[in-house]
């Protein structure tokens, strides 16, 4: 009972888990609008200066799910290919287009 308790529940919570995508880029209003035309997942824009040169950055947050990863990264190196991407798991996200399992 220990063993498919453990099983169904791993099996569940890796269904459920995606990523979180962290993009720092100059040219972040023009990936934003890329990305929004082309895949079916919002974008946030987050106003930021880099701490080392001091000058002003974009950073794009964006959940996704784990089957994208490749093409939302071929997509961003298009546009920047000095961009600097962060990919975090995210155990649970909720909202439009990602679902929870009960």
């Amino acid at each position: 009972m220990f063993l498919s308790t453990f099983s169904i529940d791993l099996l569940i919570s890796k269904l459920n888990v995606s990523k979180l995508a962290f993009v720092v880029t100059d040219q972040g209003d023009d990936i934003a609008h890329m990305l929004i035309s082309t895949s079916p997942r919002g974008v946030t824009i987050i106003d930021a200066v880099g701490a080392y040169t001091m000058e002003k950055k974009k950073v794009l947050m964006c959940a996704l799910k784990d089957s994208e990863v490749i093409d939302f990264q071929k997509k961003i190196l298009d546009v920047d290919d000095e961009a600097f991407i962060i990919y975090s798991e995210s155990q649970q996200i909720v909202g439009n287009g990602f679902y929870v399992y009960r």
